[in-house]
This record gives C-alpha cells, structure tokens and sequence, in this order.
C-alpha cells in the first residue's frame, strides 16, 4: 500500500521544495549552537547574579521630600513645595520633548511617546552621571 504524500505548500514565489528529514535535523542543529555562546551564558550569569530576586523599592515623592528634609535646614512645609515644583518642572520639560540635563542625576532623553487613557507613557533612556569628585584626591592628599 502506497503511502498518500502531503501536498507541498505554496508561497507568492512558488512552490517550496521538499526538505529531507536529515537536511532539516542539520539545519535545527546549527541554529541551536549558535543559540547561546560561552560568553553569553557567562554574561546571563553575571546579569543574573546583580539582579535582586524581588522587585525593586519604589522611591516616590514622599521619599524625596524626607531625603532633602534630611540633609537641609529648610522647613518641612518649604521643602515641600520646592519639591513639587521641581517636579512639576521636569514633568513640563518631559512632556515638551526636551532632554533633560542635570548633571547629579544625568541626561534624560524621551525616546519614544506611547499615547494612553490615563496619560501618554514615555519611553526614556537615562545616562547616569559619574561623581564629579571621582577620580580626584580627597582633601589633605597628594594628587
């Protein structure tokens, strides 16, 4: 009894040739050494290995408000506005499609705009600023 063969299927270009089952385990082959190379497994370990197993903390604007309450003299009720309005600010700037450059945290730049029912989401990228005082002599040593 003859076997009934599949009827090959057609793309815009033509009809597609028939892989033998050896050609096709080859080519599965190849593509799975090229999936992962050493250095990339040791790269997704060391990634791996940084990342915390949980999510990360949320800072908000409370928290930004008892930081600078912290390290400042200014009231309280002072900071908090000041705080606010700085944000407002960066928020303003954001929207507008600046870059934003300040030099303790680094540049901020809007990459892309995703419109959304609760606010347009923006997609940034942020380059985070050395210290300024890295790399230089700490006061009373030689340089």
């Amino acid at each position: 009894m003859a076997t009934a063969a599949k009827p090959r299927k057609s793309t815009p270009a033509g009809r597609r040739p028939r892989k033998s089952p050896a050609t096709a385990s080859a080519a599965k082959a190849k593509v799975k050494k090229k999936e992962i190379l050493p250095v990339q497994k040791r790269a997704a370990a060391a990634q791996a290995e940084d990342l915390p197993d949980t999510k990360p903390e949320k800072f908000k604007r409370g928290d930004l408000i008892n930081a600078v309450a912290a390290r400042s003299p200014v009231k309280r009720s002072d900071l908090r506005l000041t705080v606010e309005l700085v944000l407002d600010e960066l928020g303003k700037a954001l929207d507008s499609g600046k870059d934003l450059v300040i030099p303790p945290l680094g540049k901020i730049t809007v990459k892309r705009r995703n419109p959304a029912k609760n606010g347009d989401i923006l997609v940034s990228r942020i380059k985070l600023h050395k210290a300024a005082s890295e790399g230089l002599a700490d006061e009373g040593e030689d340089s």
